[in-house]
């Protein structure tokens, strides 16, 4: 082999390896491009989460403030039936249907009233203490 043959093997070779680590260059960018897409598209989502932990937090107090201050009270009602019924078979009149009708919507509203406690306890929350 003469020296020309040497150095053109040489350059040939160094073209070579210039060209593997530009072509490696450009694969760890790609990956890094997709990295930084994947983080963007993670950090998207996150605050779109946030978003809705904030909302739903708004309409948790919304629904506990509901059962903290309702007006009127299922018990409040449920005490003036009762004296209105007691009232009423004291005078020997029968009851209307309209005592029943009341009693049946105050049994329906105790019952959302329940149902809405146990759905905060399932949270770990008792609506009546717990701060949100």
């Amino acid at each position: 082999m003469n020296k020309d043959n040497i150095f053109k093997g040489l350059n040939d070779l160094k073209q070579k390896r210039k060209r593997t680590e530009l072509k490696s260059s450009k694969v760890n960018l790609s990956v890094l491009d997709d990295l930084s897409e994947q983080a963007g598209m993670a950090a998207s989502n996150y605050e779109f989460g946030l978003e809705m932990f904030f909302e739903g937090r708004e309409k948790l107090i919304g629904a506990r403030d509901i059962l903290r201050f309702e007006v009127p009270s299922p018990i409040d009602i449920a005490d003036e039936l009762n004296k209105i019924e007691d009232s009423l078979l004291d005078l020997g009149v029968d009851i209307p249907s309209e005592l029943e009708d009341a009693r049946n919507n105050l049994n329906y509203a105790i019952e959302q009233h329940n149902e809405l406690i146990d759905e905060f306890r399932q949270l770990g929350i008792d609506p009546m203490t717990d701060r949100l």
